[in-house]
């Protein structure tokens, strides 16, 4: 299932609920279809070198990163991987317009 924890910036969120064994390369290309990725990283265990299971996305324009939340926000990926987004306060206040909230810690129900 994917999910949006923290928003970034304008245009950048932080996705959780991924594989350990995902790369930087699959997290670009799960969100490309959603506008120009102009960054995609993990977040790595500095003792094992895995992903911790959880990175970040930005993209060119704040719409962009607002179309790929809502759409994969709560979507399967696999039976082993789900990815959870949801967005900080400030990101809940400024898009509540575009969003229902349904709870105070994440959007669509999550």
């Amino acid at each position: 299932m994917v999910a949006c924890t923290t928003v970034t910036d304008a245009a950048g969120f932080e996705a959780g609920r991924l594989s350990f064994y995902t790369t930087n390369e699959e997290l670009k290309r799960l969100f490309t279809p959603f506008g120009v990725v102009k960054d995609a990283r993990l977040v790595m265990d500095p003792i094992t070198r895995r992903p911790k299971g959880f990175g970040f996305v930005t993209y060119d324009s704040e719409v962009e990163a607002q179309k790929a939340i809502k759409s994969m926000n709560g979507r399967v990926l696999s039976l082993s991987l789900s990815l959870s987004l949801s967005l900080s306060l400030h990101a809940k206040l400024k898009l509540k317009t575009i969003w229902k909230r349904t709870s105070s810690n994440h959007i669509n129900g999550l």
